[in-house]
């Protein structure tokens, strides 16, 4: 056992995996994951790409997106295991639309169960979760907008 203590390369030269992570917001970039999502969301279409995205869960069923923002009708195991699809959407989907749809139900997941049910889905630092749906919630279309920021401000209120 090494008694060296490994830090963080903040180099932009290397690809360090342990500055890699979902949101990847520990890293200075214009091209990190929540800015290609708000410049889908910003794009034209991008209110009808919500709509056609959150109709669909992350496992391929049918979604009511109303039901979604109802807090007593989405239970959490529910969105547990969505939460797991989405991450999976994520990181091992064909194209950008998927990998998009993937973050977009990451996102809206941890917002409503923070929001809904006060709990954390993600093990990414509180900071950093939240920081990430404020930082598409003025992209996003009602009511998704205010899902994200409640589920923001629930987040920080948990620390």
């Amino acid at each position: 056992m090494s008694d060296d203590i490994r830090t963080i390369n903040v180099n932009c030269d290397d690809d360090d995996p342990a500055l890699r992570s979902l949101l990847e917001l520990g890293r200075v970039q214009a091209d990190r994951p929540t800015a290609r999502l708000s410049a889908q969301l910003n794009g034209v279409g991008g209110d009808d790409w919500v709509a056609e995205v959150m109709s669909v869960a992350p496992d391929g069923q049918a979604c009511v997106p109303s039901n979604f923002i109802d807090a007593e009708v989405v239970e959490i195991d529910w969105m547990r295991t969505q939460y797991q699809h989405a991450k999976r959407m994520f990181h091992e989907g064909q194209n950008e639309q998927v990998k998009l749809a993937g973050l977009l139900w990451y996102l809206l997941l941890m917002a409503a169960a923070a929001a809904h049910h006060s709990v954390l889905l993600s093990s990414q630092p509180t900071a950093m979760t939240s920081a990430a749906l404020m930082d598409v919630s003025p992209d996003l279309p009602d009511p998704w907008s205010d899902l994200a920021a409640q589920g923001a401000i629930s987040i920080d209120a948990s620390t």
